[in-house]
This record gives C-alpha cells, structure tokens and sequence, in this order.
C-alpha cells in the first residue's frame, strides 16, 4: 500500500501543497532557490505551509548546489 505524502513548495512557480511528487517537481524544476518539502500527513504540511520554511529544511538543503 502507497503511502501517502504532501508536499508544500513554498518557494517554486507556484507556491502551495501538493498532494504528490511530480506535481510537486513541476513547480520546482528550474526555480533557482526552489524551497519545498515532502509531509506525512495533510494537517503537517498545511501547518508548515504557514509557516517559516527554515524551521524545516536542514542547512544541507539550503546550501548551493556545486557542478562538478
């Protein structure tokens, strides 16, 4: 059985909650500085939504990505 999963995108080409992971890509695929999150449940991501993203992303996600 699937789990399901929400994911908010807070920053992206248009920032809202997404209830799976290729909708949720769409809106960050090609945004410089994309900011989003995957979330177990409905409640959990509308919380986070309305809330401040660094309060769940880790350092490691916010730094820049390095081309190798």
């Amino acid at each position: 059985m699937p789990k399901n999963k929400f994911y908010v995108v807070w920053i992206g080409k248009n920032p809202g909650i997404y209830n799976n992971w290729d909708r949720c890509k769409k809106q960050v695929e090609g945004v410089e500085g994309a900011k989003y999150k995957g979330f177990p449940t409905r409640e959990l991501a509308e919380s986070a939504f309305d809330d401040d993203p660094q309060k769940y992303l880790s350092k490691e996600m916010n730094a820049p990505k390095k081309i190798i």
